[in-house]
């Protein structure tokens, strides 16, 4: 089975809290679950958001170089059932509020991926909440790093939503735009408050079909937007040893490697060429460094998937990308 950005999120930070949706739309939106289930939720409705007309909105690598993301702060878990302390819990345990942190703080919206990018500009993200105590939960958010409407208000409603009390339950955030944002969710007089950057990206990353047991993503790399990006993956609590997998609009650059060193093989029905080993200091190819690299090109996008201190070969790199 095909192992997504989104199943990994899902899998290794379920940590959730707060209450209900607002249903304010007529329109639905389709979201893709762990499983290959497909959601429908009623989100808020952003055809009326006045659209910012600032002539001073930062770029995207600005946005990305600038944004202060929270990032998980769980060392326990209020509720096993819903929260993977390994993953992205990010809560307050005096106010009883819990939410879960995209990798890195990162929410990326792409084509075929979670959310929905709305005519206007909007986005739109299911996110996941959990609270210990009872009350109408208010959500808001604001930009931080540009002039931007606020994003409309959504209102936990506990049991008229569907759900408890306490407990679990998610919602629907509509952003007016991307970049830096600031998210406050309110219960009587509890409070918690996040900052996470959403960032579009024109092409859909490539996203491992198969990884070593117990890996999980780390912070995408995205500083090289709108052309390159890069899903790192290791294993919690070691620095050591990782899987990077990378998608470039275009040629790849610095892909020259000894003859003896290649090996070409079929990705997809692509052909492509794999590389076992590094070289050292001096540049000067290592063929039993504990490196490898899988390459490819399918239409206007290149892949290159590198491993680094995991003992993997080539075979297992091809297994990574799908063959």
């Amino acid at each position: 089975m095909r192992t997504s950005f989104v199943q990994l999120f899902v899998l290794s930070s379920l940590l959730v809290i707060l209450a209900g949706c607002q249903s304010v739309a007529k329109n639905r939106v389709m979201l893709r679950t762990p499983g290959g289930l497909v959601l429908t939720d009623t989100p808020i409705s952003s055809a009326a958001l006045p659209m910012n007309t600032s002539p001073a909105m930062p770029t995207q690598s600005q946005s990305i170089n600038s944004c202060p993301t929270s990032r998980p702060n769980l060392t326990k878990s209020p509720d096993e059932h819903y929260i993977s302390v390994e993953g992205g819990g990010y809560g307050n345990a005096e106010s009883g509020l819990f939410t879960v942190l995209w990798p890195g703080g990162v929410v990326l919206f792409y084509p075929g991926g979670p959310g929905q990018i709305d005519s206007n500009g909007s986005l739109e993200m299911k996110w996941f909440w959990y609270r210990t105590i009872p009350g109408e939960v208010v959500i808001t958010g604001r930009r931080l790093d540009a002039p931007a409407p606020t994003m409309p208000e959504v209102i936990l409603r506990g049991k008229p939503d569907g759900y408890g009390e306490t407990g679990f339950h998610p919602s629907q955030l509509v952003f007016p735009s991307e970049g830096c944002w600031e998210v406050t969710a309110k219960v009587k007089e509890a409070s918690l408050q996040f900052v996470t950057l959403l960032v579009k990206v024109a092409f859909e990353p490539f996203q491992p079909v198969w990884l070593p047991s117990g890996m999980i993503i780390q912070a995408p790399e995205i500083t090289g937007l709108p052309q390159t990006i890069r899903l790192v993956y290791r294993f919690p609590g070691e620095s050591k040893g990782e899987i990077i997998a990378e998608t470039i609009q275009g040629l790849l650059e610095n892909s020259n490697y000894p003859n003896t060193a290649r090996q070409i093989v079929t990705v997809n029905g692509k052909q492509g060429v794999c590389v076992q080993g590094a070289p050292d200091k001096q540049g000067n190819w290592q063929t039993k460094s504990d490196a490898g690299v899988l390459e490819w090109r399918d239409g206007d996008l290149s892949y290159r998937i590198r491993q680094v201190g995991l003992g993997l070969h080539c075979s297992d790199l091809l297994r990574i990308a799908g063959e």
